[in-house]
C-alpha cells in the first residue's frame, strides 16, 4: 500500500478472471464460450469506465487546488 495507489491493485483484482480466461485458451486449448466474452468485455469495460471516472476526478481536484 506504500508504493501501489488502491484502485490500481483493484484493477488487477478485477481483470485476474480474464488473465486466466485467457490463459487457459492460450495454453491448455481450453474453449471461450459467448458468456466467457460477454463477460471479459463487461470487466474491461466497467474497468475503463471507472479509469475515465478516476481521472476525471484527479484533474478536477488538481484545478481546485490551483
Amino acid at each position: 500500500q506504500q508504493y501501489v495507489p488502491v484502485e490500481r491493485v483493484g484493477m488487477f483484482c478485477a481483470l485476474n478472471p480474464v488473465a486466466a480466461a485467457l490463459l487457459g485458451w492460450g495454453f491448455l486449448q481450453e474453449r471461450i464460450d459467448g458468456y466467457g466474452l460477454a463477460g471479459a468485455v463487461l470487466i474491461i469495460g466497467s474497468l475503463l469506465v471507472s479509469q475515465r471516472q478516476t481521472n476525471g476526478d484527479q484533474q478536477r481536484q488538481e484545478v481546485l487546488n490551483e
